[in-house]
């Protein structure tokens, strides 16, 4: 027996490995680690804003909506106390007072149809008389503020009790087509759907306040059985024609599909258009002022003349008118009914009869109290005029003016947001005009890059050959009954 000690170590046996189950179970622990990770990351900013937000204790909250409320920053305070509504478990009585006192702080701000939730959430709920009275009272204003006339008409009616029988208030049958009915309140939607489109044609020309007043008299308009009467026989007109081309396959023909196409495709890019520039184009009173101070120079009135005037039918009877004015008379006295008084401003002519200014210039040299040397010829006769009073130069006040500045205001930063949007797509959608390519050739060599440019404009709205309801001037698209 050997009393050595075997100090070598033992082999190593070769070719061990993980078995491929092994192997997967590893794997898949380590993506549910990773997981794991990623999801403990992504939840900490929410986490975070939980601490900041609905994680305050609703006296906090009510605190807080307080503070906001009486440094007068109602869109704030508003949302606070709407989020203390969340968090606080009150009864609807008090929950119906706050969602009031919500509803004032979004009128007030000018969130007139969110005001209109939260003042119908305090009614839901219950409040007492009183102020269910001034919820009326706001309402309305919120309605009228909105231009939704038509809904305030309904709405007041509800309210004091118009409605005598358990039907709702404009749902009186006008008109019916098979199984389908017309309301009261149809026609109603469908007269201020129609006054709605044609004044938002005139936005670039009538200031908000102006457009509501407008909207108002276009709505007395209808106030008569024989204009809704019209109105209710081209809405049905429309649909049973519309049903007709639906039964005989129209809308399928290639015609009317290249139509649909093309009306589709101008009515889109308008909308687009038009919704960019509802985003962009602010004009506030301020705004309006100082485009007329500084631009004082395109708002003066011409100089004018205030003269009388009388259409003759021949040359010697227009003799007798001058001959009787040399004599003193009064143009009045001497042409009786055929006599008439109008305002010439220089270079403008005379819209009235549609005379040229050069044919009216010449009375800027005549004085006061005389008449014209020359007759002026028209298809309708000899012209005698007698000059009657002088005004110079003046500048128009900004009162008188202002409707025409806004305008021109409105266009100008209606044209900047066009142009802006425009270039921007056509980077976006990488677009290249060959502008050569309609130059004349022996020109194309003269002209740089830089000489040819491209206007934008602003796509024209479809047309329709649907007349619109006789009472409503200018009309723009006719809507489809309702179904």
């Amino acid at each position: 027996m050997s009393d050595k000690l075997n100090l070598s170590l033992p082999e190593r046996k070769q070719g061990w490995k993980p078995s491929s189950s092994i192997s997967l179970v590893l794997q898949i622990l380590m993506l549910l680690l990773v997981s794991l990770v990623l999801y403990r990351l992504s939840s900490e900013p929410k986490s975070i804003q939980n601490l900041a937000g609905s994680n305050i204790a609703p006296a906090t909250q009510k605190e807080l909506a307080l503070k906001l409320q009486k440094q007068g920053l109602d869109e704030q305070a508003a949302n606070t106390w709407q989020a203390y509504l969340d968090t606080a478990n009150l009864p609807d009585e008090e929950s119906a007072n706050i969602w009031y006192q919500i509803g004032q702080l979004r009128q007030s701000s000018g969130a007139f149809g969110p005001a209109l939730e939260s003042y119908y959430r305090a009614e839901i709920l219950g409040v007492s008389e009183d102020v269910k009275n001034e919820i009326g009272r706001r309402t309305a204003q919120c309605l009228e503020s909105l231009g939704k006339f038509s809904a305030l008409r309904y709405e007041l009616a509800g309210r004091v009790g118009l409605n005598k029988d358990d039907k709702a208030v404009g749902e009186d049958v006008v008109a019916e087509i098979g199984p389908q009915k017309i309301t009261r309140a149809d026609l109603d939607q469908r007269v201020e759907a129609e006054i709605d489109r044609q004044l938002q044609q005139m936005a670039a020309f009538l200031p908000e306040e102006q457009r509501k007043e407008q909207k108002e008299e276009m709505l007395k308009r209808f106030s008569s059985n024989e204009a809704r009467m019209q109105l209710v026989t081209q809405m049905v007109a429309e649909e049973v024609l519309y049903r007709k081309a639906r039964e005989s396959k129209l809308a399928e023909t290639p015609e009317v599909q290249d139509l649909v196409r093309d009306t589709e495709r101008k009515l889109l890019a308008q909308q687009a258009m038009e919704k960019e520039l509802s985003t962009k184009v602010n004009i506030t009173p301020g705004d309006v002022q100082t485009f007329y101070d500084a631009n004082k120079a395109r708002y003066v009135r011409p100089e004018r003349v205030r003269v009388a005037y009388a259409s003759l039918p021949s040359e010697d009877e227009a003799r007798k008118i001058q001959s009787a004015l040399d004599a003193g008379q009064a143009m009045k006295d001497a042409a009786g009914a055929a006599a008439q008084e109008t305002w010439v401003e220089k270079g403008r002519g005379l819209p009235a009869l549609t005379l040229a200014a050069e044919k009216t210039d010449a009375l800027f040299t005549v004085a006061t109290g005389q008449r014209l040397s020359e007759l002026v010829a028209t298809e309708k006769g000899q012209l005698v005029f007698q000059v009657l009073e002088k005004k110079a130069e003046e500048q128009r006040p900004f009162e008188e003016a202002r409707q025409e500045v806004y305008g021109a205001l409105r266009r100008q930063k209606e044209q900047e947001a066009q142009t802006q949007l425009l270039e921007e797509l056509k980077q976006q959608y990488n677009v290249v005009i060959h502008t050569a390519q309609f130059v004349p050739e022996k020109k194309v060599q003269d002209l740089s890059k830089d000489q040819v440019q491209v206007q934008p404009t602003v796509p024209a709205a479809p047309q329709t050959t649907t007349p619109a309801p006789a009472p409503v001037q200018q009309p723009d698209n006719a809507p489809q009954a309702g179904k």
